[in-house]
């Protein structure tokens, strides 16, 4: 069972500057959303939300390479507010916070070592929902390895995956050249963690 968005549209208005390692977008978006279960070829209850925030996203970068670092860190903060209304759902005001932290360190004899700690929140009371592109998913190549991309969530009463309110993830790795004559094929060890749930 999976979650189907059907009818998702979403308009965006901003500004995104760049200066010297800092990338800043600032916007008002406004999207409405229709989201149903499906089990088999049957959709099941679909629920419509609409959500209108404005946004604040800022990423910081200090990295000897952009294509494969081994020194420096990337840092991301993401803020917004906005009204949220819909089928099913209370008509309220929401915010939603994320931050993710990632840092480069070479260990020396082309042994290289990379974390990651990965954050996010959505406040609101408990009866006030906002379209799962506001919500929080772990999973996949960029968050947890080892589960398919954006599994790592709550599951509905039907089965299906939802998005949830609040997100962590956590990765740890050590990696190294395969050889010496393709420095840029590496081999790597590392441990992730983490999930997307309500509570």
């Amino acid at each position: 069972v999976q979650v189907e968005s059907k009818d998702d549209i979403r308009k965006r208005l901003g500004r995104s500057t760049e200066a010297r390692g800092l990338e800043k977008l600032v916007f008002v978006e406004t999207e409405r959303a229709r989201e149903c279960g499906r089990a088999a070829t049957v959709v099941q209850a679909c629920t419509d939300l609409l959500a209108t925030s404005a946004n604040l996203h800022l990423t910081w970068r200090d990295l000897d390479s952009a294509v494969l670092p081994t020194r420096g860190y990337t840092l991301q903060w993401q803020g917004g507010a906005g009204l949220a209304s819909g089928s099913g759902t209370q008509r309220g005001g929401f915010g939603r916070l994320y931050a993710r932290a990632t840092g480069y360190l070479p260990l020396g004899q082309s042994w290289y070592s990379q974390a990651r700690l990965e954050g996010g929140r959505v406040l609101s009371a408990g009866d006030v929902n906002v379209p799962d592109s506001q919500r929080f998913r772990a999973g996949g190549d960029d968050s947890v390895r080892g589960y398919p991309y954006r599994t790592l969530a709550p599951l509905k009463a039907d089965g299906s995956v939802t998005g949830g309110r609040m997100e962590w993830t956590a990765s740890v790795e050590i990696a190294h050249p395969f050889t010496a004559n393709l420095p840029s094929v590496w081999w790597a060890a590392f441990i992730d963690a983490g999930r997307a749930a309500n509570t």
